[in-house]
């Protein structure tokens, strides 16, 4: 387990300089043992990707419409760090002992790969229309030469495309697509889960589940607060979200909320941590978001 927060060194009520702090354990959360990293410039979003022993934290410095500029730690232990500069700013995956990937960028649409644990970085080749406007997400592995990532075309109505490698990830090629009603804006990446073989998604406006297998189908979900930022999710029907949700106690008072919620069944139904999932069969009798 892998916990990063960034750190300000303040002097005389005066930012200084900035550290990461890390906390590992290797007990499941028993016991910690910490590391604080200094980085420079002026950090922002910290994500974070861990495999086995091997961890990474990409520390976002700028992103704009211009530029993108991260820097990335490192370790092969999660104890022994080091820093080196990321191509750009993004999510980041770890998929094989030395073999990395950042997803993200100016545009939302850029991938870059590693295959020496980020010493050097290569731009990705994607199978997309050239006039597209795109968002990709970090590839899974699926076995251990086969990558697999998902790619949201955007507009009025998004295409999602599930996009494979055979070679590691040098290659790729469309496996398959689906179009959703949803809007999406430029560079946005609907959120995707792959569990069980197949890659589930979640539409922005959190009303139905898709499993993308060779026909994919569409489930309508119940219990979800508002549009899902990030998703994950186990075999056995084991779901985790982070949704964007808002609540308003008064006509005039209203406010946003960052949600994690739960599903048990694989996507169908939600709620958030500390209620009981309590959707009718309509899905109409939801858990509140205050």
């Amino acid at each position: 387990m892998l916990v990063a927060s960034l750190v300000v060194l303040q002097a005389d009520d005066m930012p200084k300089g900035y550290e990461v702090a890390i906390a590992v354990s290797e007990d499941r959360g028993s016991t910690w043992t910490t590391t604080n990293v200094p980085v420079q410039g002026q950090p922002g979003a910290l994500r974070v990707a861990l495999d086995g022993a091997a961890a990474a934290i990409l520390v976002q410095q700028t992103t704009s419409s211009n530029f993108s500029l991260a820097d990335i730690l490192v370790s092969k232990d999660g104890h022994d760090w080091s820093s080196k500069l990321a191509p750009i700013a993004g999510k980041v995956a770890i998929t094989a002992p030395d073999e990395m990937w950042i997803a993200g960028g100016t545009t939302g649409g850029e991938l870059f790969r590693s295959a020496d644990f980020g010493s050097s970085w290569e731009p990705v080749l994607l199978p997309v229309p050239s006039d597209a406007q795109y968002g990709v997400d970090t590839p899974r592995a699926t076995d251990p030469t086969r990558r697999e990532a998902v790619v949201t075309i955007n507009g009025d109505s998004s295409l999602v495309l599930v996009i494979a490698s055979e070679d590691s990830g040098i290659s790729w090629d469309q496996i398959r697509n689906v179009s959703i009603a949803a809007s999406t804006g430029p560079g946005v990446t609907i959120p995707a889960a792959f569990v069980g073989g197949d890659w589930r998604i979640v539409t922005p406006d959190g009303a139905a589940i898709k499993m993308l297998g060779d026909v994919p189908s569409s489930e309508a979900t119940r219990g979800l607060l508002g549009g899902v930022s990030d998703l994950s999710m186990a075999a056995g029907g084991l779901g985790w979200a982070a949704v964007d949700a808002s609540s308003c106690p008064t006509k005039s008072d209203c406010e946003s909320q960052h949600v994690l919620m739960r599903t048990l069944d694989g996507g169908t139904t939600w709620a958030r941590l500390g209620q009981e999932a309590s959707a009718d069969p309509d899905g109409t009798n939801v858990p509140n978001a205050t």
